[in-house]
């Protein structure tokens, strides 16, 4: 099964889920609507497994990485996705759109996938005791807004097109709009240098 089918079949239900729990519960304190950007991973996570319940799901995953002066340090991926039956690893990232500058930032989180999964590869294709050789590598970027949020929301695909890097190959992006005016946004990449099968 191709990943467009499978993000075909589980970005409604994500979608359904913040539908159904607005209906009923308010998450946010005042009028600026702040919502956590970790519920976004969760609730998407929530969302893949009750569609694909035989997959492995993990917040806040561990692996190593480099900083800009070289040192080494552990970073953490906001989600992350094996499933065994379709042999494919999604790396999620996510942020609120709450600003334009969010934009660079989910972009920043672009590059560091990038550059993980470089070192992965350069390390003989394995992350975390897994053979990348042996599964799809994709990324899932997933992001919010509101619709008070007028720089955000009148140019969304833009806002998803700046988030392209020499390396990951854009493979789609979209949008859904929930109750009280908040949009989930995602953009789906694939490694270039491990693509996904199409």
């Amino acid at each position: 099964m191709n990943i467009f089918t499978v993000l075909d079949r589980v970005f409604p239900v994500y979608c359904q889920i913040y539908s159904n729990i607005f209906e009923t519960f308010t998450p946010w304190k005042d009028t600026r609507k702040t919502i956590n950007e970790a519920n976004q991973v969760h609730h998407f996570l929530d969302a893949f497994t009750a569609v694909y319940p035989d997959s492995i799901t993990w917040m806040e995953l561990p692996v190593p990485d480099t900083n800009k002066d070289g040192k080494a340090y552990t970073a953490r991926i906001d989600g992350f996705i094996l499933s065994e039956k379709q042999k494919r690893i999604i790396f999620i990232e996510a942020k609120r759109f709450s600003r334009e500058n969010k934009v660079d930032s989910l972009k920043d989180d672009v590059a560091r996938i990038k550059r993980i999964l470089d070192k992965a590869i350069s390390n003989g294709s394995k992350l975390k005791g897994l053979d990348l050789n042996q599964y799809e590598v994709a990324a899932l970027f997933l992001a919010d807004a509101w619709d008070h949020k007028p720089e955000i929301t009148n140019s969304l695909e833009e806002h998803l097109a700046k988030l392209k890097v020499d390396g990951m190959l854009m493979l789609r992006s979209g949008h859904c709009k929930v109750a009280e005016g908040y949009h989930l946004l995602y953009s789906l990449m694939e490694y270039s240098a491990k693509p996904c099968k199409q």
